[in-house]
């Protein structure tokens, strides 16, 4: 998955293997890695005051077996709300909202 606001990228995530359940609500675990370079960092500054409020988009990809076999894409766009200095009282409370699509590929 990318992570971008405007036109940076800010991050990319990698998920990992889990189960999703059917008709149901599924955790997955994911790993996001970000390299600040002084473009990001003068982009940053120039969205985040006076709120130190984001919200970016996450796109892309995630691999998924149905009944064990069958190989298919889950196919997701999210907008996040993100108050940033929450990183530094409460990180898990970080993301305030999000919106979210999905759709199936193969």
């Amino acid at each position: 998955l990318r992570v971008t606001s405007g036109d940076f990228v800010i991050a990319e995530v990698q998920t990992e293997p889990g189960v999703l359940h059917a008709h149901g609500q599924s955790l997955l675990r994911a790993v996001s890695t970000s390299t600040i370079t002084p473009e990001v960092s003068r982009h940053l500054m120039s969205v985040l005051p006076p709120l130190f409020k984001l919200s970016p988009e996450v796109r892309g990809e995630i691999p998924a077996k149905v009944f064990g076999f069958i190989n298919v894409k889950v196919k997701l766009h999210c907008t996040v709300e993100v108050e940033v200095l929450s990183i530094l009282s409460d990180p898990v409370k970080m993301v305030t909202a999000y919106r979210c699509s999905q759709g199936l590929g193969f």
